[in-house]
């Protein structure tokens, strides 16, 4: 009876690229951080009005960009090597 083993290459190259998802979560970040710029703005022109609907739309797509962020280290390769240092990879999220 033969024995299979389990190869580790053959799951690396069947696993999605997390750079794909960290520029995913940076666009999110991004979108954000144009909402807060707006909201600033607008609350710096004294338009307090509808401030409490873009503190929650900042809220909503932080909430996004942290299931992003959590998507990306669960499914981050364990035992392969990756171009970049995992601790440089995760310093950018």
């Amino acid at each position: 009876m033969e024995k299979h083993f389990r190869v580790p290459i053959a799951d690396a190259i069947r696993r999605k690229s997390p750079f794909a998802r960290l520029l995913e979560h940076m666009e999110k970040v991004k979108e954000c951080m144009d909402v807060v710029r707006e909201g600033l703005i607008r609350y710096y022109n004294g338009e307090y009005e509808g401030f409490s609907e873009v503190a929650e739309k900042v809220s909503k797509l932080e909430h996004e960009a942290d299931l992003i962020k959590g998507n990306i280290r669960a499914h981050l390769p364990r035992t392969i090597l990756m171009p970049v240092d995992k601790g440089q990879f995760l310093w950018l999220l």
